[in-house]
């Protein structure tokens, strides 16, 4: 939804999902300390975040579905890890209020109810982390796990002591910003670091989890590595993937010793977002879709899989990658030599890019697809329809709902859809305003007021009636109301003009509702008469509103940039 864009309900959509953690893979490499209690009854297992909130889903007779669920009591998850010392014995979550306020709070969550044991705030200062890291790990036992947060500031990181539910600020024995980090064997980590350099340039190095201490023995620093890049172990911890944007570097886990260097020369490449193992592949995300890596014992590429699927986070779900971004989440399994993909998984949307109420069905646009939801509740009505990622609008006709994206539009009959191309024709101007009087579609775009029948046709033009073009309109059934800069116009879907006023200052939002209109004009909302424009309420603000609201019982509500007033008294 764009920002500051109001509607008059409250709803719970798919929501976009910003993190998500392997919580039954233990990142412990010594295979034999593992409790054979705990193996036989392993089972794919993924932490979700999804804005304030952390879900646990699980495989469940070959479904995926939700198995535990926090409440909404989270500012903002910006990264989560999952520790399985015990069974999923904790949730490391970064919890985010507002980046401006270099602020983050660490908290632990009991891995079984999800509810907050543990809280730690960390003040930053200077320059910010550029990545949010969270590092899992374990002894070699198998019977203390903690986890390393990066995301702070340079030269510091937190340390959460998972089963003492404690968490500590630790100066690192290193310099630059952690952006990619993975836990190697005998409780090592392989990190890569950028300098806080004009000209950044990124360094490999080992760190001794245990010591806290860099690993000089060996080659192991590298130097300027290409940018971006990040890394991740393979061969059970044993070597490290170090993935570019161009190239791909192979390590030894145990003095960093160089096995091999692939090269790949493609066009526009970028660097990854970041990089996993999966079942002795290495799995890289970028901007430029999702692709899996497969390798010889002398470090030669055995293959390569490509997907155009981009996720900006991912984690391993058993033998699969578990990944969401602007379009979804999406399960993708690489075989030797081609790859499978599950969508609309993890009730997530992708980016939402508008939504709006329908007599009482909210329709939204997001991750490329339309969905519907009933008040809070998602009704798992998903419209397999492209439409572009703009402002929506909607109407309820007849028998059927419109609803326009752009130079889309989409009649939704239940489950069912068809675009209307003869609708689509008189949207070439934009659209400010849509509705329906009973028998006749009715359109504001910049240019005027359009009407036609349900099928597209009989398309009468009605212009602007005022000098300059519309910045805004509003419509309830036969009633429209639309301002050029500070020009306000009533009218209806007739064609004839009620009445006309010119405002002190320029209109930036209306809405109507039964006989009355409300106009956000500079630092003031109006109420006025519909057939007069005659003020009847006026209500001065400290800021100009973006959006306003006549809601069901005739209050007056205005959304400014710092929260929502309605009747006068600040509600958000």
């Amino acid at each position: 939804m764009p920002p500051g864009k109001l509607h008059p309900t409250t709803m719970q959509p798919p929501r976009r999902v910003h993190a998500v953690a392997a919580c039954s893979e233990r990142q412990c490499f010594s295979v034999s300390t593992v409790d054979p209690q705990w193996r036989e009854k392993w089972r794919p297992e993924v932490a979700v975040a999804k804005a304030g909130r952390v879900e646990v889903w699980a495989e469940v007779d070959a479904k995926l579905e939700m198995v535990a669920a926090s409440d909404d009591g989270h500012e903002r998850v910006v990264a989560l890890a999952v520790t399985c010392a015990h069974d999923r014995d904790a949730v490391v979550v970064v919890d985010e209020d507002d980046r401006s306020s270099l602020r983050w709070t660490a908290l632990v969550v009991d891995g079984s109810t999800l509810s907050i044991i543990a809280r730690s705030g960390f003040g930053i200062h200077g320059v910010r982390s550029p990545a949010t890291i969270v590092a899992p790990s374990v002894n070699d036992e198998g019977t203390i796990s903690w986890t390393l947060i990066f995301a702070w500031s340079a030269c510091k990181f937190a340390a959460v002591e998972c089963v003492g539910k404690t968490a500590k600020p630790v100066d690192a024995p290193f310099e630059g910003f952690v952006t990619s980090a993975t836990c190697l064997e005998n409780q090592r980590m392989c990190l890569a670091l950028v300098s806080e350099a004009p000209l950044a340039t990124t360094t490999v190095v080992c760190f001794d989890t245990p010591k806290g201490l860099t690993v000089e023995e060996g080659p192991w620093r590298v130097e300027h590595v290409s940018p971006g890049a990040c890394v991740c172990s393979i061969r059970n911890g044993s070597a490290v993937a170090c993935v570019a944007a161009y190239e791909c570097r192979l390590f030894r886990a145990s003095n960093g010793e160089g096995v091999g260097v692939i090269t790949i020369d493609e066009p526009n490449r970028v660097a990854p977002f970041l990089v996993m193992n999966l079942n002795e592949a290495v799995v890289v995300c970028s901007a430029t879709g999702t692709e899996a890596l497969r390798f010889h014992d002398d470090g030669a590429l055995a293959n390569r899989v490509v997907t155009s699927k981009f996720f900006d986070c991912a984690a391993r779900l058993g033998d699969r990658c578990l990944g969401a971004g602007p379009a979804g989440a999406a399960i993708v399994k690489f075989l030797e030599d081609a790859a499978s993909t599950t969508t609309n998984v993890l009730d997530a949307s992708g980016d939402v890019g508008d939504a709006c109420l329908v007599h009482e069905r909210v329709v939204c646009v997001g991750g490329g697809m339309l969905w519907s939801c009933y008040e809070r509740f998602v009704d798992d009505v998903v419209y397999d329809v492209t439409v572009p990622k703009h402002e929506l609008f909607a109407t309820k006709l007849k028998d059927a709902t419109l609803v326009v994206a752009g130079d889309v539009a989409v009649l939704l009959k239940g489950d069912n859809f068809v675009k209307s191309g003869r609708i689509a024709s008189i949207l070439a101007h934009g659209t400010l305003a849509l509705g329906f009087d009973g028998t006749r579609i009715v359109h504001v775009s910049s240019n005027g007021l359009r009407t036609c029948d349900s099928n597209g046709d009989n398309v009468a033009f009605h212009g602007t009636y005022v000098v300059k073009r519309f910045c805004c309109a509003s419509i309830d059934g036969n009633r429209i109301a639309a301002a050029g800069r500070d020009e306000l116009v009533a009218i209806d879907a007739s064609g004839k003009k009620l009445a006309s006023r010119r405002l002190p200052d320029e209109v930036g939002a209306i809405h109507v509702k039964g006989a009355r209109v409300a106009v956000a004009c500079g630092l003031d909302v109006l109420v006025l008469t519909l057939d007069t424009l005659d003020t009847t309420e006026q209500v001065a603000l400290t800021a100009p509103a973006s959006d306003v609201r006549l809601l069901e019982d005739g209050t007056l509500a205005a959304c400014l940039p710092d929260g929502v007033l309605v009747d006068g008294k600040r509600v958000v």
